[in-house]
């Protein structure tokens, strides 16, 4: 067939068809996609931009220490200890509706610790909340080893958030000391 001869559709053979069905979405698309006009990016609001940091620090309950940080960090890791402790019971009867419960009380702790003294570097008590996502990391690897027979799926893992754990606490509770923070 000649290339530059023009066929009826109805002459066209079903493979033939199809492509210049095919050429033509493509030739609508490549269109569409070339004349359709672009969005223009939006500068944000300069006042949004200031105020974003302050809001999330604000919402933060402790920021420094102060007696009130540390009676809320020793309640705070007083909760976690008791869900680890109650954890263990928890993991021995492999029901899955309590560990289901037992996980979403572990994710409850750490907002808690998030929204009392925030969880990055960028807040000054962050080491004090991040310390629970640690337990939930503990709690985590816990699960994993009891559905796999007590093997880890990295060894010493368990330890190692349990150490991470306690060193975070620690850490927090050294900082939020009348002591400590006198000698500063």
């Amino acid at each position: 067939m000649n290339p530059k001869q023009n066929t009826s559709w109805k002459d066209m053979s079903p493979s033939d068809r199809k492509a210049a069905v095919v050429g033509l979405v493509a030739i609508l698309g490549i269109s569409a996609y070339l004349l359709w006009p672009s969005p223009q990016p939006q500068t944000p609001d300069q006042s949004v931009i200031t105020s974003t940091p302050a809001v999330a620090m604000s919402s933060v309950t402790h920021t420094q220490a102060s007696p009130a940080a540390l009676a809320s960090a020793t309640q705070y890791y007083a909760d976690i200890d008791g869900a680890m402790l109650s954890g263990v019971a928890i993991l021995k009867s492999s029901d899955i509706h309590s560990l289901g419960k037992h996980s979403r009380r572990f994710s409850e702790l750490v907002d808690h610790g998030y929204d009392l003294f925030g969880g990055t570097i960028a807040h000054p008590l962050g080491a004090c909340g991040s310390a629970g996502n640690f337990a939930r990391t503990w709690w985590h690897a816990q699960i994993s080893a009891a559905r796999k027979g007590g093997i880890e799926s990295v060894p010493g893992e368990i330890q190692s958030d349990l150490d991470i754990y306690n060193a975070k606490r620690d850490e927090c509770l050294s900082m939020l000391t009348p002591a400590a923070t006198t000698n500063s």
